[in-house]
């Protein structure tokens, strides 16, 4: 997917800033914009805290969720991404994992690039904010299948849920 943007005359499009006169003013131009489009990009994105998180997930129903306590999903999505919403992990199969609770793109989501089950309806991307309750359905789903969170493996160790 392209985004067009209109060229603007360099005149019309900034009146009041002077035009670089070196290279060197024009990439710190260039690098500063950039760092601006990265910080308003991962606004979005939070590491939680293990309480902040625990309530989020108690007060979305998963205590006690298939037989899971909230100690239980603290603990995998602690070793999943750390509390990290933005975490991406790219596996070598070349599908990928997102989000808080790493959702593999080959099953659960779609991220345009991987082949997709799709099965929680949804764009990968949607699951790299600090809006998790996407994320808390899809899990559910996911613990809802036959595999329960031992769907959940890091490099073939397997969470013991009890």
């Amino acid at each position: 997917m392209s985004i067009h943007i209109p060229q603007i005359p360099y005149h019309q499009s900034l009146p009041d800033l002077p035009k670089p006169q070196t290279l060197g003013e024009a990439l710190y131009w260039v690098s500063g914009t950039i760092v601006v489009i990265l910080m308003a990009a991962n606004v979005e994105a939070k590491i939680y805290e293990r309480c902040d998180l625990a309530k989020k997930l108690e007060a979305a129903g998963l205590n006690g969720f298939k037989g899971y306590t909230i100690g239980d999903w603290l603990c995998m999505a602690h070793y999943e991404s750390g509390f990290d919403t933005s975490f991406v992990n790219h596996n070598p199969d070349g599908s990928s994992e997102y989000g808080i609770f790493q959702l593999n793109s080959a099953w659960w989501c779609y991220n345009g690039v991987t082949p997709s089950e799709n099965l929680c309806h949804m764009d990968c991307h949607e699951l790299l904010n600090r809006h998790i309750l996407d994320d808390i359905m899809c899990a559910k789903k996911v613990v809802s299948s036959e595999s329960g969170m031992s769907a959940w493996y890091v490099h073939g160790d397997g969470l013991d849920p009890g």
